[in-house]
């Protein structure tokens, strides 16, 4: 479960600290994520700043590898893409 800032959690955690084995292109050769819950794909950016349009193309990009990797079968039911930073306390 991820705790939320203001009361509450977020879960259950269905994947973590994840790669994207046969989802890795002839330019993207690596990339890790962080979390699936059983709807929402969630990648953490801890920063002062908040998040930008390349944070939002990669956690896109995380997506797309998803459904054409190893664990694609997890990436099915994925409605969401969420970008959580603690340091901020903000979702996005």
């Amino acid at each position: 479960m991820i705790k939320q800032p203001y009361g509450g959690y977020i879960g259950p955690i269905v994947l973590k600290g994840f790669t994207f084995e046969n989802g890795y292109t002839d330019y993207i050769h690596s990339g890790d994520g962080d979390f699936l819950t059983e709807t929402t794909l969630w990648d953490f950016k801890v920063s002062i700043h908040h998040p930008s349009k390349d944070h939002t193309l990669q956690i896109l990009i995380y997506y797309l590898m998803g459904i054409h990797s190893d664990n694609s079968i997890y990436f099915e039911s994925i409605q969401n893409l969420e970008i959580y930073n603690p340091r901020l306390q903000k979702f996005t």
